[in-house]
């Protein structure tokens, strides 16, 4: 699960990017109250819709990668993209947890992702 911290409502969602070596952003999934999961990817939001969550099922190696957030506050205003947290999977990736130390910072627009490695990640 990645978690991306806006610390406010995002307009339309919060877009989820990934990136691997060498290799141009690619759009993975948006994270919205009301947008269906895919076969691998899903998404939920906190109660106060500060926290944008990325799930994704079936974890493989090639899932490996910097993943990057980007939310608006308002419609008609650029993205802010986030920090972003690198995923490392290996062939034991379930035995492992991390998690970034990246602290949150509400007095400024930027955003900030949590990376953690979880055994099931259904909800």
């Amino acid at each position: 699960m990645l978690n991306c911290y806006t610390g406010w409502y995002a307009r339309g969602g919060v877009r989820w990017y990934k990136q691997q070596s060498r290799e141009y952003l690619q759009h993975v999934y948006i994270v919205r109250k009301h947008f269906a999961p895919d076969e691998r990817y899903s998404g939920k939001i906190n109660d106060d819709w500060s926290i944008y969550t990325l799930v994704i099922r079936d974890v493989q190696r090639n899932d490996s990668g910097h993943y990057y957030c980007a939310a608006r506050k308002r419609y008609f205003m650029p993205y802010t993209m986030g920090n972003g947290s690198k995923l490392f999977v290996t062939d034991n990736w379930k035995k492992e947890s991390f998690k970034d130390s990246i602290p949150r910072d509400p007095k400024h627009e930027t955003l900030y992702a949590h990376l953690a490695f979880t055994e099931d990640s259904t909800f």
